[in-house]
């Protein structure tokens, strides 16, 4: 893997982690530390093959010398994000970027008692980046302990206190992070968006196959571009008004919910009761946090394209707040989206904070000389 000796060395790869090249000069300069000391520690970086050279880039016109353009080498390691729903698990290997090495998705049914087995399969399956794999990332639905890497409480999964990041560990001796879903889905869009929003809302919908229950919806909060996760890791789980239940008058399948157009003659009352639903509790914690955007996303897509349109102008209907069409913003990448944000969370807390950094770290060494 790499070392890292100082506070200094992991503040260079904090600043550096988002940006496409950078200088000596420039690095020096926003870090307000001495250029002896960039220099010396970039030197450092260098040897551990985090950073290597890009180009040079030629004085200007009043003069001087040529400098030495560099980046951080993004391929030096690699973090595997996997996220797992009731019926499906998607799991991606990113570099230190954020650009997307492989993927692997299985449909399969997950309650207690496989998850395990389907997460180790799920690991294995790029057994061939373990030697420069930083972290595991398991992204799920429901209440998650991620700074003890507890699954406290999953209501569509079925989970009560499953110690993942444990079980992970003890398997394959890899650092094991664990993130809920929504939280994943909102990370990744402040990256992508490269943080121009402070305040966004990630909802996340997750249909089952077949639908007695619409369960619930998780919602990742992010305000001033962090994560709140509130005082008991439950912030943004939002129940639903189940009351419109299944019945065998009317059998709803997941698959069936595209080829309902709205309006449409023979629109299920089933379906509008459950759209008004969910549109209803959307409105309700937006104007309540009052965000610079909103994403839907998940099984979202599922619905139709008219469908879809309904509800986005019912939300914004509803809101306490005037905004337009651009508040709103349909993820089209579902699953896709939830394994590279829950990769990204870890990234993001590695590069952020240089004790949990020294910890990754100190970990993989001990559970590389075990293994």
């Amino acid at each position: 893997m790499f070392k890292l000796k100082n506070a200094t060395q992991h503040q260079i790869l904090k600043e550096i982690w988002t940006q496409d090249t950078f200088t000596r000069q420039k690095l020096s300069h926003r870090l307000n530390v001495n250029r002896s000391t960039i220099s010396r520690n970039i030197e450092d970086l260098r040897k551990e093959e985090l950073i290597i050279k890009e180009g040079i880039q030629n004085p200007g016109e009043t003069g001087g010398r040529k400098t030495e353009v560099l980046k951080l080498n993004e391929k030096k390691a690699c973090v595997l994000g996997i996220t797992v729903v009731n019926d499906r698990v998607f799991g991606m290997i990113i570099d230190l970027k954020g650009h997307i090495m492989q993927e692997f998705h299985i449909k399969k049914k997950t309650r207690k008692e496989n998850l395990l087995d389907i997460l180790y399969e799920t690991v294995e399956k790029f057994s061939d980046y373990f030697d420069r794999l930083l972290a595991v990332s398991v992204s799920l639905p429901g209440i998650i302990d991620s700074e003890n890497g507890v699954v406290v409480y999953s209501h569509d999964l079925k989970l009560e206190k499953i110690e993942l990041k444990k079980e992970i560990e003890k398997r394959f001796g890899l650092f094991t992070y664990v993130e809920n879903d929504a939280n994943a889905g909102a990370v990744s869009y402040l990256f992508e968006s490269g943080m121009r929003c402070s305040n966004i809302i990630y909802f996340m919908f997750s249909f089952p196959s077949e639908f007695r229950t619409l369960g619930g919806i998780g919602s990742g909060i992010v305000i001033d571009k962090k994560i709140y996760r509130g005082s008991r890791s439950a912030a943004g789980e939002i129940t639903l008004d189940n009351s419109w239940q299944y019945s065998n008058a009317f059998q709803l399948h997941a698959d069936d919910l595209g080829r309902f157009d709205y309006p449409s003659p023979g629109f299920p009352d089933v379906l509008k009761v459950m759209t008004d639903n969910l549109v209803s509790r959307v409105t309700t914690v937006t104007s309540l946090l009052d965000p610079d955007k909103i994403i839907l996303g998940g099984d979202i897509t599922d619905f139709s394209v008219s469908l879809l349109e309904h509800i986005s102008e019912e939300i914004l209907r509803g809101l306490d707040f005037p905004a337009d069409e651009t508040f709103i913003e349909i993820d089209h990448l579902g699953l896709k989206t939830i394994a590279l944000g829950g990769a990204v969370s870890f990234l993001n807390l590695f590069f952020r904070d240089y004790e949990h950094a020294k910890c990754v770290l100190n970990d993989y060494s001990a559970r590389r000389i075990q293994v």
